[in-house]
């Protein structure tokens, strides 16, 4: 339902009543964003919970964007809860993972696997729409810093960046967007992490240990949250992180945006990844790469595709996509799903075949 505004400075909410589902104790955070569980129970039937049940956003559900959580919640043993949430065309409390101006910055939520998942972060976005919100207000504070191009490490618990722990306390949160070791193995797994010491302005000691490898992260206070406009419209598809992998694939999302992890030195071969088909006219899909990579690339296998006059100034629209390799520090690529294939719509850096 819409609450009616009774005061000059309330907020125009569009409120729903959903349930929330997971693991027992799972712990969901005021602001944290939420997708449908679109496919739920039996296809053939016409189930009406498809409309009511919501989860953690991931790399499947990324396109079913519900809204925002209006309060903290502890999964009960049952695994579900009845819940509020704050759906698109709200002007509400997003939970933070950047910096904020008012008016100005953008954010996304994150899809992934690990529990900061429905955090909302300034990483760029494939468009704006659901899943996608302006920030309201400006917030500098509960955000401590953060490394995304893989030059944080983690070996055991102890975490080692320049300066990174420079604000930083017991308890503040490391979450972990993606990692991998500098050879391109897998590293520390996805989430968050709650500080047990802070050794220094580089380094701080781990409650739990999530493995060994480069990282990008970034640290939080406490949850932090800023007053944000949620769009409506068509689905973003969010924003994911993932690693470049030696010689093995690292497959992304089909819809958003995927922010590969690099930094790395791919000996034995290419960090693999299939694009497959879209799924509506429309839809938009983006990699960007952080960190150059060594020797190798990360190869995208484009299943339908041209190449676009953005691609390349020679190209025509009779000009098949098949491949991008992406390799250098900052390289991007944008493609839409128009009819039967993927057009490169903007890119920067990646070689295209």
């Amino acid at each position: 339902m819409k609450n009616d505004a009774q005061h000059i400075s309330q907020t125009q909410k569009i409120e729903k009543r959903v349930k929330l589902k997971g693991t027992s104790g799972d712990v969901f955070k005021l602001g944290d964003g939420v997708c449908y569980d679109r496919d739920y129970g039996t296809a053939a039937d016409r189930e009406g919970r498809r409309d009511k049940y919501v989860e953690r956003p991931t790399v499947s559900n990324g396109l079913n964007f519900a809204g925002v959580l209006a309060a903290n919640v502890t999964l009960p043993s049952t695994g579900e809860v009845m819940v509020t949430i704050y759906e698109p065309g709200s002007t509400c409390l997003v939970s933070l993972g950047s910096d904020t101006v008012v008016n100005a910055t953008h954010l996304w939520a994150l899809a992934g696997s690990g529990d900061a998942a429905g955090r909302f972060r300034s990483d760029t976005g494939a468009k704006l729409g659901r899943g996608a919100a302006k920030a309201l207000q400006t917030v500098t504070t509960g955000n401590l810093g953060e490394s995304i191009d893989g030059t944080a490490v983690v070996s055991t618990k102890t975490v080692t960046k320049t300066g990174l722990f420079a604000s930083a306390s017991v308890g503040d949160i490391v979450v972990i967007l993606a990692s991998s070791t500098a050879a391109g193995a897998a590293g520390a797994t996805q989430g968050q992490y709650t500080i047990a010491t802070v050794t220094d302005a580089d380094n701080a000691i781990l409650a739990t240990a999530p493995g060994d490898g480069d990282l990008a992260c970034y640290v939080i206070s406490g949850n932090p949250v800023a007053l944000a406009y949620l769009y409506d419209g068509e689905e973003t598809g969010l924003v994911e992180w993932i690693e470049a992998l030696d010689n093995a694939a690292s497959q992304s999302m089909v819809s958003g945006v995927t922010h590969i992890l690099g930094g790395v030195t791919l000996g034995a071969g290419d960090s693999t990844s299939t694009l497959a088909d879209g799924t509506f006219p429309g839809q938009s899909k983006g990699f960007s790469l952080h960190g150059a990579l060594t020797t190798q690339d990360y190869l995208l296998t484009v299943t339908s595709g041209f190449q676009g006059v953005a691609a390349a100034e020679a190209a025509t629209a009779t000009t098949a996509l098949a491949t991008i390799e992406i390799d250098g520090d900052g390289d991007y690529t944008f493609l839409e799903w128009f009819q039967d294939e993927w057009i490169i719509t903007k890119h920067g850096g990646p070689t295209i075949a």
